[in-house]
């Protein structure tokens, strides 16, 4: 997966190994990692098209709402009315 920010260490990490395997120790902002992957569960492609446009729609609504919110936010402190 190409882009995905923050995790991209932890994924390119995980993706590679195989069941009962564990990793070297991964280097992330947030500490020091070794993650052991125990199951790998294959995607079910129908399942996961029939909620992709769903949960793409919440996101996109959510996201949204949090930049209305940061706004309004914004307008408050810059007016110093509240």
């Amino acid at each position: 997966m190409e882009g995905i920010g923050q995790t991209d260490p932890l994924w390119l990490a995980v993706s590679g190994i195989k069941e009962d395997a564990s990793t070297d120790i991964i280097t992330m902002p947030t500490g020091f990692y070794i993650a052991k992957l125990k199951l790998r569960v294959a995607v079910e492609e129908s399942k996961f098209e029939a909620e992709k446009e769903e949960f793409t729609k919440k996101f996109l609504q959510q996201k949204k709402q949090e930049a209305f919110s940061q706004y309004i936010e914004d307008l408050k402190r810059k007016s110093q009315l509240f």
